[in-house]
């Protein structure tokens, strides 16, 4: 099995999360949460820095991350 390098291995990320990264470009709700939702499973754990703590799945993601900014 061959290694990937750290280059090409930091542009499949950033491939990975193309969709999210254009629907953030130009903000708009039903973008970012459809992007949101293609990248991971409702039941995915996600755990941020001290003011976000832990959640579950895309849309508790959103409504806790992103939602608060855009009220």
């Amino acid at each position: 099995m061959s290694e990937i390098s750290k280059a090409d291995r930091h542009m499949a990320h950033k491939e990975r999360i193309r969709h999210l990264r254009q629907a953030m470009y130009d903000f708009s709700e039903s973008g970012v949460r459809s992007a949101l939702e293609a990248l991971m499973l409702p039941s995915t754990t996600v755990r941020l820095s001290h003011s976000h703590g832990e959640m579950q799945g895309p849309v508790e993601f959103y409504e806790k991350v992103y939602a608060p900014s855009f009220l």
